[in-house]
């Protein structure tokens, strides 16, 4: 199959659909958004920390049983942070029981303690919403990595997840990240293409 056919084949499906399959992703079932004191932007700083360190989890279990369900009840049961800084201690725990714990913990205090954070931190929803493209170079820049990176990608995904809960309708026109799952199902669908294409 053509990928322009493919790309055809799924503009057909009703937004409704779309909007009921992104709402069944583990990132995406939150009992209350933002979680109850919190604003915001904390909301925010969490999902964005958190896809960036969702990886590496089939040591632990299964991604929407083991580190999603884990986050939520974590959240559920902290102090509302009022800083990047309270959010860093909230999720230093965590991280610290998971495998690879030194680069994650790493990677939390990288991007936590980065003026990314505290710059948006301080801002407005609405005007982080319109930014999701100039924010996937910023965090790729913040971590030391490309912006092609399945991780970098992942925290963006989270960070679009975020704003739609909290009512901001984005059309990012980002790239997703290609994982075995898309791959293996897109060359089922069109034979041998690249992620690029993908």
């Amino acid at each position: 199959m053509h990928p322009n056919k493919a790309a055809e084949i799924l503009a057909m499906i009703p937004q409704e659909a779309w909007d009921h399959i992104w709402r069944q992703e583990p990132e995406a079932c939150w009992d209350s958004v933002p979680p109850r004191g919190w604003t915001p932007q904390a909301f925010i700083g969490m999902m964005i920390m958190a896809g960036l360190n969702d990886y590496q989890l089939r040591q632990q279990g299964p991604a929407e049983r083991i580190y999603w369900s884990e986050l939520r009840r974590l959240v559920k049961e902290a102090k509302p942070p009022e800083t990047p800084e309270q959010l860093h201690n909230i999720m230093r725990p965590f991280y610290g029981r998971t495998y690879s714990k030194k680069v994650k913990l790493a990677r939390l205090r990288k991007f936590l303690q980065s003026p990314l954070a505290h710059g948006f931190w301080r801002q407005p929803v609405e005007q982080i919403a319109p930014r999701v493209n100039q924010l996937l170079d910023q965090i790729a820049f913040q971590m030391g990595q490309g912006p092609t990176k399945k991780t970098i990608l992942f925290s963006i995904k989270t960070l679009a997840i975020s704003l739609r809960l909290l009512g901001y309708d984005i059309q990012p026109e980002t790239l997703i990240p290609v994982d075995e799952h898309i791959r293996n199902c897109t060359h089922r669908l069109m034979g041998y293409v690249s992620d690029w294409e993908i």
